[in-house]
């Protein structure tokens, strides 16, 4: 009997295995194959397509308001399924803080300076896009440096890989080694917690919530604590804790506000270094929306989403210039604010579900911006593809602490990049010219503190944004001397500027602030509470490119069904069932 046992465990175990294989190797859930071809003409280029109703596919399925790369990728994986997809876009162009933007034969990247990790990240592009993304390092061409970090004026250059991040802070502290390799360790592992994300998809609810309980207190502890208390756990050299959170304004808040868990995602983000895109952030968009096209779909700029039109309990279409459209699922990928406080006003559905998140979770990052046109290459004007981090005092949160006392006097915290050194298309493009930008600090209620856009011409705003200007052209002058006398072109903007163009709630840049209590709330998952209703975005998840990737990839697999038992069990998920789909297309 015992030896029968013996033998039958493992053929148990066989076919258990073997059932798995047979289950993860299928075709997408509702997965409909296109056999209709659809050709779409278009007299612009394919990221301007502007609204028109004659252009709104018939029998829509899913209707995406927002085209940022949350909703641009959700978009993108749907259509991928086989499903009629029509995306909104408020904007003249589509890709949201992906966009580039021209202004008298210029073009600017707005919001994408460079990227890490992106073996993940085009595990899903690559799914999306009519061709792989040319990643072109940072650093190429200064000593593989990917991002200084000025304090006080004194520089501190990361190039990429751990083991030199390490050796490097390890050289510079050296009464801290054990401490710094330690440190590292716990960033690495704080990153990787995943279950959290994953509960936003479990059903039911209470299920989720019972698994949040029990298995998620490390994530809780270091998600609830500020990224300064944690790195105050470990280090007693101030300079080291500022050096160490030289990223901290790409997450948001600065380090005595900003959850461990979001200092810890963008540091590990870029331990490997960083990567800018040949032909400039502008290409997702292009090479996104031809896959969106060929399921039926549509993507429209110039197209504000007035209201989710709702009848019966359940949403069922959207209105845009006194035009109603419909479809049987519509998803808000332009916040949890926009969403509930404007298209969803009349019905006030945020107060029993929302209403702790409105109020208890700010949106109040943004960023002033200068853009540079130069006459010069980038070895005239000593311009390179490393991007700088400046703060004037000696940490982040001083630095911001000194700037709000006057904003339009002291320092902010600045950032400087050239797009032009970054991407070898440019070059190509534009031989004898250079673009550069410079981007500070800022508050949503530096220049509105009624949330009431003010006009083009007032002249407090005028007088302040000039104030603002200057800082930045100091801080460029000061670090690239060249420069001076070789501007052929700017312009500056503000927070008022990217709730114009972006349509962010209140001119903010990064949602909901990552501050610690930013996590403690699992209702913020694609699943609204008005059925046929979902989310995505960076609210959902976590603040950035990569965490907006992976709010549509959450997004997508609920509403396909990618969220039982079986399917965590066995690993089975949307990207490799797409892949499914191409192996037996080969």
């Amino acid at each position: 009997m015992m030896i029968l046992l013996f033998f039958s465990f493992p053929f148990f175990c066989y076919l258990i295995n073997i059932f798995i294989q047979n289950y993860k190797n299928q075709s997408p859930k509702k997965y409909n194959e296109i056999k209709e071809k659809y050709d779409v003409k278009h007299s612009c280029e394919i990221n301007r397509d502007r609204f028109n109703i004659k252009k709104i596919p018939e029998n829509i399925d899913f209707i995406i308001i927002g085209s940022g790369i949350s909703g641009l990728t959700t978009a993108g994986l749907l259509s991928r399924v086989g499903k009629k997809v029509l995306v909104l876009e408020q904007h003249y162009v589509a890709g949201g803080c992906t966009h580039c933007f021209k202004d008298k034969g210029w073009e600017f990247d707005t919001g994408i300076h460079y990227i890490g990790n992106i073996k993940s990240r085009n595990k899903v592009l690559d799914l999306i896009m009519t061709k792989p993304i040319e990643w072109v390092p940072l650093g190429h061409d200064n000593d593989l440096i990917y991002d200084n970090i000025i304090i006080e004026n004194s520089v501190y250059s990361f190039k990429p890989g751990r083991d030199e991040m390490i050796k490097y802070l390890c050289d510079l502290f050296p009464k801290e080694n054990k401490n710094i390799i330690k440190y590292i360790n716990l960033v690495q592992r704080v990153a990787k917690m995943e279950l959290f994300f994953l509960l936003k998809i479990i059903k039911p609810f209470w299920l989720a919530k019972m698994i949040y309980c029990f298995f998620c207190n490390e994530f809780k502890h270091y998600a609830s604590k500020s990224e300064y208390d944690v790195q105050s756990d470990f280090f007693k050299d101030e300079r080291l804790k500022a050096v160490i959170g030289g990223l901290s304004i790409d997450g948001g808040p600065p380090p005595k506000e900003q959850s461990f868990f979001i200092h810890a995602g963008i540091l590990n983000h870029f331990i490997e270094g960083g990567y800018y895109p040949a032909g400039g952030p502008g290409i997702f968009a292009k090479n996104i929306i031809p896959i969106i096209e060929k399921s039926g779909g549509r993507v429209l700029v110039k197209s504000p989403v007035d209201k989710i039109i709702v009848k019966n309990g359940k949403a069922v279409g959207v209105r845009v210039k006194n035009t109603d459209i419909y479809a049987n699922v519509i998803i808000s990928s332009i916040g949890i604010k926009n969403t509930y406080l404007k298209l969803l006003s009349e019905e006030k559905l945020y107060n029993t579900y929302f209403n702790d998140i409105i109020k208890n979770i700010p949106s109040k990052l943004s960023y002033n911006f200068l853009f540079v046109g130069l006459d010069g290459t980038t070895e005239e004007l000593g311009l390179n593809s490393s991007n700088i981090y400046i703060w004037y005092e000696n940490s982040l949160d001083e630095s911001v602490r000194k700037y709000y006392e006057d904003p339009f006097i002291n320092k902010p915290p600045i950032f400087i990049a050239s797009s032009s050194a970054k991407d070898p298309e440019w070059k190509k493009n534009n031989p004898k010219k250079s673009t550069i930008c410079v981007i500070s600090w800022s508050n949503v209620d530096m220049f509105n503190t009624q949330n009431i856009p003010r006009k083009r011409k007032d002249n407090e705003y005028i007088e302040n944004k000039k104030k603002i200007e200057q800082i930045l052209w100091d801080a460029l002058y000061t670090n690239f001397p060249k420069c001076k006398n070789k501007v052929l072109f700017s312009s500056t903007s503000t927070s008022e500027t990217v709730k114009y163009y972006l349509g962010s709630y209140n001119g903010e840049c990064y949602g909901l602030d990552a501050i610690t209590k930013r996590f403690d709330y699992l209702t913020l998952r694609p699943e609204s509470n008005l059925p046929n209703m979902y989310l995505t975005g960076q609210d959902i998840v976590a603040s950035g490119f990569g965490s907006a990737i992976t709010s549509a990839v959450l997004t997508v697999s609920d509403i396909l069904g990618y969220n039982n038992i079986l399917d965590i069990i066995s690993g089975r998920n949307i990207i490799d069932d797409i892949k499914n789909i191409d192996k037996k297309n080969i």
